[in-house]
């Protein structure tokens, strides 16, 4: 499950098995609890990825938060780098993106202008991924690849 926010400052990304042992009881039932607490109020779009006899499903789901504080309105500017916790991250694309067309995706991780060298797969995978549109209209979550080195 992906968590959203429409100030596209809440990304979570949660699996039912980091919340806990994964019963025959919520198999049967195909009812997974995730328990979840909400930040801020206002949008926030919940898209779900499944298996069922090893074809893939997705679905969205939109939610209103009601309280406070509420979110800002989302900051939609482009940018290729971002300082995060004394980390910078940045991304590598091809200037021009086009519809329809395989493009490569990479990104770096640095600290004190040094490359972080000891990261580990989170949720089993080496990176993840999720485009969506700046109205939470429509997404894609996927997950990258380590480079063959």
């Amino acid at each position: 499950m992906l968590v959203i926010s429409e100030d596209l400052k809440t990304f979570n990304h949660i699996h039912p098995e980091d919340l806990g042992i994964i019963t025959e009881e919520i198999k049967t039932k195909a009812e997974f609890p995730l328990p979840y607490t909400f930040r801020k109020a206002g949008r926030y779009t919940i898209l779900v990825d499944y298996a069922v006899r090893w074809k893939s499903f997705s679905q969205q789901f939109f939610v209103e938060v009601a309280g406070s504080p509420a979110m800002e309105p989302p900051d939609t500017r482009s940018t290729r780098e971002q300082q995060i916790d004394g980390y910078t991250i940045k991304l590598s694309a091809p200037e021009k993106i086009t519809s329809r067309k395989e493009v490569v995706l990479s990104y770096s991780i640095e600290k004190d202008g040094r490359p972080i060298e000891n990261l580990e797969p989170y949720l089993a995978a080496s990176m993840h991924l999720a485009v969506i549109r700046a109205d939470l209209g429509r997404f894609i979550h996927t997950h990258g690849e380590l480079p063959i080195t």
